[in-house]
């Protein structure tokens, strides 16, 4: 993406010939790095966390608020599966395109709303089943 833009950028001014479409496929690449930058985080426990007073907590205490945080999110995500999927599905009906002067299929993008989703949801569940874990004493 980025070596899209520097490229368009000096076609624009170097030579007066910028590359067609590059904000609509920016546009389309953040949707992935967003969508599945966000399993990846959750994956590495990069999410930011306020411990003020989970900090102080013991292992079981923390799993079972990791456990409902992680319960609230994975519902949260799997309504972005199920309206992304909606969306997505609605826009492929359709053969919904960008305007402009390069005419772009959007449906592919609205794909990666709905399947970044179902990578976080997993990601969650598998959170889920630690946390159960960890409450049950069978923690690694």
């Amino acid at each position: 993406m980025m070596l899209m833009i520097v490229v368009n950028i000096l076609g624009r001014y170097i030579f007066n010939s910028p590359i067609e479409a590059t904000l609509e496929f920016t546009e389309f690449f953040m949707l992935a790095i967003v969508y599945f930058g966000l399993a990846h985080t959750q994956s590495l426990k990069a999410n930011i966390n306020i411990d003020l007073l989970i900090i102080r907590f013991t292992k079981k205490k923390r799993a079972a608020c990791d456990l409902i945080s992680h319960v609230i999110c994975l519902v949260f995500f799997a309504l972005i599966v199920w309206h992304g999927t909606r969306m997505f599905i609605d826009s492929w009906g359709m053969r919904e395109i960008t305007m402009g002067r390069v005419e772009l299929p959007v449906y592919p993008s609205k794909l990666l709303v709905p399947a970044g989703s179902l990578v976080v949801c997993i990601r969650f569940m598998l959170d889920i089943a630690e946390a159960v874990n960890t409450l049950r004493g069978n923690a690694k």
